[in-house]
């Protein structure tokens, strides 16, 4: 006689592993249905705890990281920006009061800058 696997069964076939499943559930017995019952709480249980720690987890990163890691970053965007404008208005021949006009910087910030 011909028995069914879960081998046999196609993968793209959710409905027919369901049922397979339902059918070995099936014979279980009363005892060995309440501990399955109960390992699958336990098992979603855990899950949730850890989908709810990996959220928590991501979200301080996230606040943390957002704080100094954004801030930093457009610090230093801003930094190499005006340090690529200024060199080349130093390019160009620009005298450096009109830098620091330009620029908000005092002479020094500017020299200190380009490295100077």
């Amino acid at each position: 006689m011909w028995r069914l696997e879960e081998d046999d069964i196609p993968e793209e076939y959710d409905i027919f592993h369901e049922l397979y499943e339902e059918c070995k559930l099936s014979k279980l017995t009363t005892m060995e249905k309440q501990e399955y019952e109960k390992s699958v709480l336990e098992y979603e249980d855990v899950k949730e705890a850890m989908e709810y720690h990996h959220r928590m987890g991501r979200t301080e990163g996230f606040e943390k990281g957002y704080d100094l890691g954004v801030e930093q970053g457009f610090e230093q965007g801003r930094t190499e920006g005006i340090r690529s404008v200024i060199k080349r208005m130093l390019e160009n021949n620009m005298d450096l009061s009109v830098i620091a006009k330009v620029t908000g910087l005092a002479e020094d910030e500017i020299q200190a800058k380009i490295g100077c």
